[in-house]
């Protein structure tokens, strides 16, 4: 998958390939990926969430963090962090420690509300090697819209 700037919308199942693609590029990509998802109230973040670690191979359901923050998930050889920072707050320091544990496990980290972080804590996990992508969604006429890319 191209991770430029890619316009997506419609369905349910369009919405499914798109999660499928972009697991595999999650997947063949070395390091470690933040995806920070951006959107109003209802637009799909954690629907979209549980269709992206389905493709990644994650067992269990999926569940939304809103209350706890994060919620962690272990895939065959990468662990999957899905953070929901609406009302729990993420910081640097606590990124760092848990991108230290176990150093040797690929780490995929997905954040809903990403709007919501500092701009100096994406930019400074970028200059330290987290690869950072982007997921816009929005719902316009019943139909959801989704703009994915890098960012840089």
């Amino acid at each position: 998958m191209n991770c430029n700037v890619e316009e997506l919308s419609g369905t349910h199942e369009s919405s499914e390939r798109t999660a499928l693609k972009l697991a595999q590029y999650l997947l063949s990509e070395p390091g470690n990926l933040m995806l920070l998802m951006n959107g109003e109230m209802g637009s799909g973040k954690t629907t979209f969430t549980r269709m992206l670690g389905k493709a990644l191979g994650i067992q269990g359901n999926i569940t939304s963090p809103t209350f706890v923050g994060l919620h962690e998930y272990r895939g065959e050889n990468f662990d999957f962090l899905h953070f929901d920072i609406y009302q729990v707050g993420l910081n640097y320091y606590d990124l760092k420690e848990l991108l230290l544990q176990n150093p040797q496990r690929k780490k995929i980290l997905v954040v809903e509300w990403a709007e919501k972080l500092e701009p100096e804590l994406a930019e400074k996990l970028g200059q330290e090697g987290l690869k950072l992508l982007v997921l816009r969604m929005q719902v316009d006429n019943a139909q959801h819209k989704l703009e994915l890319f890098l960012a840089t």
